[in-house]
């Protein structure tokens, strides 16, 4: 395994997650398992955590799910006079 991990560790051309499949089919699992697991990003469900940093009030708290709040200006677009000079 020393020997797969430091050929691994040589070779920059496996240095890259894209490399991983191939290292994959040349070395023993815990090698690349070894080297390739915090290469890539961990995985994150966003919502989670935000639900988990923001909670928000549910059907439990008298709130429905559907709908959306949309706060901000209610006024009604009204387009502007065309103003004349001179007349």
């Amino acid at each position: 395994m020393v020997d797969g991990l430091n050929e691994i560790l040589a070779d920059p051309a496996y240095w890259t997650p894209a490399a991983k499949a191939k290292a994959e089919s040349l070395f023993d699992a815990k090698v690349v398992l070894a080297f390739y697991d915090h290469l890539l990003p961990a995985v994150q469900d966003a919502w989670a955590l935000r639900d988990e940093i923001i909670p928000l009030p549910g059907p439990r708290e008298g709130y429905t799910e559907r709908g959306t709040l949309v706060q901000g200006r209610s006024e009604q677009l009204v387009p502007a006079k065309r103003l004349s000079c001179g007349s």
